[in-house]
């Protein structure tokens, strides 16, 4: 609901202050919000570099973007540059392992300029050198950018996040730092297990 792809029966989506809640994905993504889906959604017949290029030419302020590349080139290339994907740029996606996958699939979301990012379970399926790479490049992205991030491992999520919100049945059992969180018996028993960490 919050990127335009289901629409709510109750409530509303606001985004700084504006109601977006009828919104297409479209019309909120020029708006810069950004959206990664549990698994990878690259074109695998692309090479990394068009996969940001096409990516990028969404920002186009023109038609004529393949008539004008410099904007998506320099785009691309910065996207590239902050996924780590910059030696990989020739590489057809459908080459690349499952975890550059994924980095390739953040770095496309990064180059539409989103201000907002929504991850859902970026790490599922990656092994721990993968989802390291994946865990580093969700740091950095998250200094300048709001990320909301749907994920499992909890050590992942306390390293990255400012804050925590856990869900339990779909309503929220508790919200705060990362800290409060980890010390909390309600969520201990719910999700971490009793003891203390």
């Amino acid at each position: 609901m919050l990127s335009g792809e289901l629409r709510a029966t109750a409530g509303r989506v606001r985004l700084r202050g504006a109601d977006v809640t009828h919104f297409p994905p479209d019309r909120l993504s020029r708006m810069g919000v950004g959206r990664s889906y549990q698994t990878a959604n690259v074109f695998p017949e692309l090479t990394c570099e068009e996969c940001m290029w096409l990516a990028a030419q969404s920002r186009a302020h023109t038609s004529m973007i393949f008539f004008s590349p410099a904007a998506r080139i320099a785009g691309a290339e910065r996207a590239l540059q902050a996924c780590g994907l910059m030696a990989r740029r020739s590489t057809r996606a459908g080459e690349l392992s499952y975890g550059e996958q994924r980095q390739l699939e953040i770095g496309m979301v990064l180059a539409t300029e989103p201000s907002l990012l929504l991850l859902d379970e970026p790490l599922a399926g990656l092994g721990h050198d993968e989802a390291s790479r994946i865990v580093a490049l969700l740091r950095e992205v998250a200094r300048d950018r709001t990320l909301v991030l749907v994920e499992h491992d909890m050590d992942a999520v306390f390293s990255i996040a400012d804050t925590v919100t856990v869900l339990v049945g779909g309503r929220v059992l508790e919200r705060g730092s990362p800290e409060q969180i980890r010390a909390s018996p309600a969520v201990r028993e719910a999700y971490l297990g009793t003891e203390q960490p």
